[in-house]
Order: C-alpha cells, then sequence, then structure tokens
C-alpha cells in the first residue's frame, strides 16, 4: 500500500500493537484507544471532524505526545506521497534512502502541526496538508536553485499552461510537485490581490481535496456539489486572468 521503508513499518507496526489499541488521554476527545480516537474524527461530520482536529493540533502543539502520534498516524499516507512527488524527498530517497525522506517528510509534517494558524477552524484537514506541502516545497525551492532568486519572473510571452498546475474538478490527485506550484501561484495571486485569501484558499482546499471531501466541503460551506464546481471555476478564471495580465509563466513563480 505504501513505500516500503523500514521507519514507516516500524510506525505502522507500533501503532497496531501499542497505541492504537491502548487507552490513553487524548485530551478532549478523552480517554480512548488510537484507534477509537482515529475513527471517532474520521466517522464524524464535517464540522464536528474540524473541530476535534483543530482542537487536537493546538493540543498536539502544547505538548501532548499521544495527540502528536495519532496526527502523524491519521496523516501518513499524506507523507508518503509527498516522499513520492516532492523532488527532494524523491532526491533524498535517491542519493540517500527512503528512510531518510520518510523522517525529512514527518519533521516537515510536525512543523506544520506545530505553527499550524489556530485561528482557522474550517477545512482544517485540507489546511493542514497545504501548510506540510508549503514547508517541503520550500526545501524543493532550496534544491531546485534557480538564477532568479525569490523573486517573481515575468515573460513578455505569456503560456496559458501555467494554470494548468491547478488541477481540473475531475482530477483525483495531483502530484506532490504540481501541488507545490499550485501554492506558489496561490500566493503570488493573493499577494499581487488576483484573489481574495478566502478564494485562493478555497481553491487551494479544492484542489487537494478527494470526491467525498468535496462533497463535504460543499456541505460546510451550504452549497452544492455543482455549485461549489461553478464557484471553483469561476476562481480559477478570474485567476487565468490574472495570470495573462501580468504574463507569467509555467515554473516562473520560485
Amino acid at each position: 500500500m505504501y513505500s516500503n521503508t523500514s521507519l514507516l513499518k516500524k510506525m505502522s507496526s507500533e501503532w497496531q500493537q501499542g497505541s492504537g489499541p491502548r487507552v490513553d488521554n487524548y485530551g478532549t476527545l478523552g480517554t480512548l484507544s488510537g484507534d477509537e480516537a482515529m475513527t471517532t474524527i474520521r466517522q464524524a461530520g464535517a464540522q464536528d471532524a474540524d473541530r476535534m482536529l483543530h482542537q487536537a493540533i493546538c493540543e498536539a502543539a502544547d505538548g501532548n505526545p499521544v495527540l502528536e502520534r495519532l496526527l502523524l498516524q491519521m496523516f501518513i499516507g499524506k507523507i508518503v506521497k509527498f516522499t513520492r512527488s516532492c523532488r527532494y524527498l524523491i532526491h533524498l530517497k535517491t542519493t540517500r534512502s527512503a528512510d531518510e525522506a520518510f523522517c525529512v517528510g514527518i519533521e516537515c509534517f510536525w512543523e506544520a502541526i506545530r505553527k499550524y494558524p489556530t485561528h482557522r477552524k474550517e477545512h482544517v484537514a485540507a489546511n493542514l496538508c497545504l501548510n506540510a506541502l508549503k514547508i517541503i516545497s520550500r526545501l524543493d525551492t532550496e534544491f531546485d536553485v534557480t538564477p532568479y532568486g525569490n523573486e517573481y519572473v515575468g515573460h513578455t510571452n505569456p503560456s496559458p499552461t501555467l494554470l494548468e498546475t491547478v488541477p481540473h474538478e475531475t482530477s483525483n490527485s495531483c502530484s506532490g510537485e504540481e501541488l507545490a506550484e499550485v501554492m506558489r501561484v496561490l500566493q503570488w495571486s493573493i499577494d499581487v490581490e488576483s484573489l481574495a485569501n478566502e478564494e485562493a484558499r478555497l481553491l487551494g482546499q479544492y484542489t487537494v481535496s478527494t470526491a467525498t471531501e468535496k462533497h463535504e466541503l460543499a456541505e460546510a460551506l451550504g452549497l452544492t456539489v455543482t455549485s461549489l464546481s461553478k464557484k471553483v471555476y469561476n476562481i480559477k478564471t478570474k485567476l487565468a486572468k490574472a495570470i495573462s495580465h501580468h504574463g507569467i509563466e509555467r515554473g516562473a513563480l520560485v
């Protein structure tokens, strides 16, 4: 199912034989087993899941190691996907070891937990994954040194392919490298005031969501899935016009 690394095997084994069945103090979730805590969050409705995840992140960041372990286990699949698609992590796997790449992925995810903006109480899972990817994308940028430094680079012949970085609504997923560029595009759109923060955040959340999560997102926003799809399409159209106006090519935002 996941990459075959010894560290991943150890974490999975530890969860199955230790943290998963063991009853412990999971903060506001109560005293229950790790498996029960995970099931409680995953089976909750969108708003309740957001509330529980947000509280778990806050308590983990405050020093609850049980909740820290729970969060890492809940998102271990995302971390593995990052090691398969983010350039720097792929580089580590190739030149050093899969375990080291996985370990760096865990460290980046933990940093995203520790620095999670506590005012963001909706779509918590999507926000957390985007924040982790943003941290990893910085490593990608450092690894992929360009002569342009950290500046946005404009071009006289705009390329419409930049918007293709943002997957269409029918896409099930995109690679970590593509998501890293999505993050840069969205950050650029905020910096130049082409999109409002809420629009960029919604587009980012929609991008990393599965079909089920898109239904939950629509429900949380009080929209039908069709209405949400149209809303996202309008945001992408607005972004496309900004990209064309500024003459930005794909790969130019570093």
